[in-house]
């Protein structure tokens, strides 16, 4: 297919077919904000034009443009790297003017006619950005005409409308050239980004026998991460494409509409290569096309690649219309949605058409001619390459069937071919991996897509559920909806699932069997809260002895056990005076080697003696690793140089203990049994 007019247009310009720009004399309907430092003669013009109270302002230094509501009967010419910022809630209209730029066309023979027609030139790269309104019309009956011209252009918000007028050669409604080094024969640039707004741009009439309209035409690379776009060509003796980028379309968001107008070649994106991705909605559509071998077509690229989104394709009425045209099409994605289909033709009419391979390993693809009567009419020229939990179907009342495994004659003729993985029983495995302490039981062993599973959770006496995770084979976390009475459910991927339980003790009621512990001390929930976990039993059955001194051997034992009684890695201690089996052997073992205490001595643990105040904290201290604490130290009585002060400092910082009053702390006070458990309750139990 011929692209001479597609090259001309986007990028020769500045590639020896267009090799000279020269400048107009400049008439007064056009603000050059590049002709002086300050720009002041070209923003008065715009605020002549002004169309509320408001002025619109220029800033030479960053270069930034703001349009606060003008109606300029003109054309804007601006310097690389400019940025037009459209202010809220208003409406910009350039209308353009003729003879900028004046191009000397080499390829071209104008002679008094060589004119063009402009809304807005950038001598670089342009960015749009805001919340406003901007509709640029360049004027009619030009040798070639733009809407918006630049080396690169990018629009990030606002309604931007760009019209390209009546021209001979060529018209235009955005187009990004590029800028062209003659030193080093290079194009840097030629680019159209689009991330936000409402983009509307339509080339207008090319009135030429060999003339061409472009909604949107690039050098380089057009690409589409947001917003809605509407980009359309108009009639044109030769080429109408909605989209056009010599190397490369790439959509990723928004929703975008590309039209061929009425043309010898009507196509809706035309380009090297073309890629469909996230959740873009994409509309491509070939115009009329008329003429002795005349083309329409959807989507025309060396290789077409769609891995998501919903793409609609389809080829207008032409001698040949095809819905999507490229040497290797591939479309993958779960979500992914396609529909190709190629119009009345007198010849050929093909849904998708592929010079090497079409390969289909995701989504849901329906291609189809609608020619009633053409010499060659196909949904596909080729069988595609697909996964075997494909299923098709080659009418659309027919039933789907699986390929490969029930036969199918493959016949290049079918008018209707729709491969689907989403409307067939298509069963993925749910795998529930084994839990301690519970279990999980699925309601089935397979799902398909869109199933919902009902899961039953049941934990072990004393134990709870913790956590409850499914995941696919990606790793994805699927959503898991409880339902009450231990059931839960989820909605089935495409995938395998697998699914994890963890269950942790539950919490058990507490009763309180000591009389000589009421309600309403400062010990009652650290006392319950000990025997509840195991740290201690009390004195008897019923008492707890709260007001009772505690020793050494008591202290350590109750610390020990609150840790979770470790083992310790040694099996004696270096103390004489510790019985061997007794309760607390164990506990001092793991105590001395985890550096917590060493003793009386470096024989003897004394197990028996009473443990005060200074001891207990600085266990806990050490069994923290010694933490940092404040340098405040309210307590006269606790000495700078003590072993103990900083574990008192800590202890009191964190509200392990106030001390006994507000400057004494009592260091070699007994350590009772109730403030034991209190100061452990307070560091590892709440």
């Amino acid at each position: 297919m011929k692209k001479l007019l597609s090259i001309l247009l986007c990028a020769a310009l500045l590639f020896g077919l267009l090799p000279t720009v020269a400048w107009a004399e400049e008439p007064a309907t056009v603000a050059d904000f590049t002709g002086d430092t300050n720009g002041a003669a070209a923003l008065a013009l715009l605020n002549n034009a002004k169309t509320g109270t408001e002025e619109s302002a220029w800033n030479s230094a960053n270069k930034t443009l703001t349009l606060k509501g003008v109606d300029f009967n003109g054309a804007v010419i601006l310097p690389d790297g400019a940025t037009i910022e459209l202010a809220e809630g208003t409406t910009n209209k350039i209308s353009g003017a003729k003879g900028y730029p004046e191009i000397e066309v080499a390829a071209h023979d104008a002679g008094d006619s060589d004119t063009n027609s402009c809304g807005i030139f950038a001598l670089g790269s342009l960015t749009i950005q805001g919340n406003g309104g901007l509709e640029v019309t360049a004027p009619d009956d030009s040798v070639m005409s733009f809407g918006i011209y630049a080396s690169d252009v990018t629009i990030e918000g606002g309604t931007v409308k760009a019209t390209g007028g009546t021209a001979e050669y060529g018209s235009c409604g955005i187009c990004a050239a590029g800028d062209y080094d003659e030193v080093e024969d290079i194009i840097y640039g030629g680019n159209v980004t689009i991330s936000g707004g409402t983009v509307e741009s339509k080339g207008g009439t090319a009135t030429g026998e060999a003339s061409a309209s472009y909604g949107i035409s690039a050098y380089n690379y057009v690409t589409i991460e947001g917003g809605t776009v509407n980009a359309t060509g108009s009639t044109a003796g030769d080429e109408s494409y909605g989209i056009y980028a010599y190397y490369g379309v790439a959509i990723s968001g928004g929703t975008v509409t590309a039209t061929g107008g009425e043309a010898h070649t009507s196509i809706g994106i035309d380009t090297g290569n073309v890629t469909i991705s996230g959740s873009a909605g994409v509309t491509a559509e070939g115009g009329k096309a008329a003429g002795e071998e005349s083309y329409s077509c959807g989507i025309y690229a060396d290789d077409a690649t769609i891995q998501g989104g919903t793409v609609t394709a389809t080829g207008g009425e032409a001698f040949t219309s095809k819905g999507i045209v490229a040497d290797n099409v591939n479309i993958s994605g779960e979500a992914t949605n396609v529909t190709a289909a190629g119009g009345a033709a007198e010849y050929f009419s093909f849904g998708i058409y592929s010079y090497v391979s079409t390969t289909i390993s995701g989504g849901h693809v329906t291609a189809r001619t609608l020619a009633e009567s053409t010499e060659v009419p196909a949904a596909l020229n080729m069988e595609p390459t697909l996964p075997a939990a494909y299923w098709w179907r080659t009418s659309d009342s027919g039933d789907f069937a699986q390929y490969p495994d029930v036969a199918y004659t493959w016949n290049k003729t079918d008018t209707y071919v729709e491969i689907a993985d989403s409307e067939a029983v298509i069963s993925y495995p749910i795998t529930v991996e084994s839990a301690a302490n519970g279990s999980v039981t699925a309601d089935r062993d397979t799902a398909a897509m869109g199933d919902t599973v009902t899961l039953t959770v049941t934990p072990a006496q004393g134990y709870k559920l913790e956590a409850l995770t499914v995941t696919d084979a990606a790793g994805k976390t699927i959503s898991v909806k409880e339902l009450g009475s231990g059931k839960y459910s989820f909605p089935m991927p495409a995938s395998p699932v697998t699914v994890k339980a963890v269950f942790a003790k539950a919490p058990q009621p507490v009763t309180n069997p000591f009389v000589d512990v009421k309600p309403g001390t400062f010990y009652y929930n650290a006392v319950l809260w000990a025997v509840n976990n195991g740290i201690t039993r009390g004195t008897t059955a019923t008492t707890f002895s709260p007001d009772e001194p505690c020793t050494r051997a008591q202290t350590v034992t109750f610390l020990w056990r609150a840790a979770g009684c470790p083992a310790p890695s040694g099996s004696q201690t270096p103390f004489t005076d510790v019985v061997p089996g007794s309760f607390y052997e164990k506990a001092v073992q793991w105590a001395v080697e985890t550096g917590i205490t060493k003793g009386t001595s470096a024989t003897t643990f004394s197990p028996d003696m009473t443990c005060n105040r200074a001891q207990i904290v600085t266990f806990l201290w050490r069994y923290q690793g010694k933490p940092a604490a404040g340098s405040t130290n309210p307590f006269t009585d606790v000495a700078a140089n003590a072993y103990y002060t900083n574990a008192v400092l800590w202890a009191v910082e964190n509200d392990i203990t106030r001390g006994t009053t507000a400057t004494t702390f009592s260091p070699d006070e007994p350590c009772t049994r109730a403030q034991n458990v209190t100061f452990l309750y307070r560091c590892m139990g709440n």
